[in-house]
């Protein structure tokens, strides 16, 4: 029968892609537009806390209610016990010596930043172990206050979700609204995927594989005119 009509081995993959995509359109159907939006949106959220509030965060609450000072107090007093953090920057030639350790660039220069704030003014005997104990001390806190709002984002935008979900449920029309928009957020994503794979095996110069896409059916459209290489000349200057 399916010779009969003209099927191609090619035609496969457009089943295989037909079956992912009815796949993705039925799962994010039952999970409804609402919970699929969050599940988008809140890694969005939760990244930005992330970048612009956990140092905000860290001076708001006095360096994590007192968590900064210990940690820096404990950092610095025990890497001044060993070397070559035993330095004493108080006298010349310290800064070639910090050169040369096998530290972090940015950990130096968190290190000198904080020290240049001191010069002239550095009390003989101050040894390097106490303002590198400071800046991890300081970067350590940070990354603390960076989960914290991690995971207070996260539990807003559950909430939020809930209560959107929970509207949605006491509506018969809005519950309809929720399951379509979740099978056609399915769909795209099931196509954005296909789109993102199609336009990495375009990049591949292979005639076989030119040749292949072009005898299907519906993957031959989004291999020749692929939205994500579409989109992405629209950033290329010529």
């Amino acid at each position: 029968m399916l010779l009969a009509i003209g099927f191609k081995a090619e035609y496969i993959a457009d089943i295989v892609f037909l079956i992912g995509l009815a796949i993705w359109a039925i799962v994010d159907g039952k999970k409804g537009f609402i919970t699929c939006f969050f599940s988008f949106v809140s890694a969005i959220v939760c990244t930005l806390a992330v970048l612009f509030l956990s140092a905000p965060l860290l001076k708001i609450t006095g360096g994590l209610f007192g968590i900064e000072g210990w940690m820096q107090e404990g950092l610095g007093g025990w890497l001044s016990t060993i070397r070559p953090f035993d330095l004493d920057i108080s006298t010349e030639g310290w800064r070639a010596t910090l050169d040369t350790m096998s530290l972090p660039d940015f950990l130096k220069d968190a290190v000198l930043e904080e020290i240049a704030a001191y010069v002239g003014e550095i009390p003989a005997g101050t040894l390097l172990g106490q303002y590198v104990g400071s800046a991890i001390a300081s970067f350590l806190a940070t990354v603390l206050c960076g989960a914290l709002m991690f995971v207070i984002a996260k539990l807003l935008m559950l909430l939020l979700r809930g209560i959107l979900n929970k509207v949605a449920q006491s509506s018969n029309f809005i519950a309809r609204i929720n399951v379509l928009g979740g099978i056609l957020a399915g769909s795209f994503k099931a196509i954005a995927v296909a789109s993102i794979l199609l336009a990495l095996l375009s990049l591949i110069p292979v005639e076989w594989m030119t040749t292949f896409f072009n005898n299907t059916l519906i993957l031959k459209g989004m291999y020749n005119n692929n939205p994500i290489l579409t989109v992405f000349s629209w950033f290329v200057v010529a």
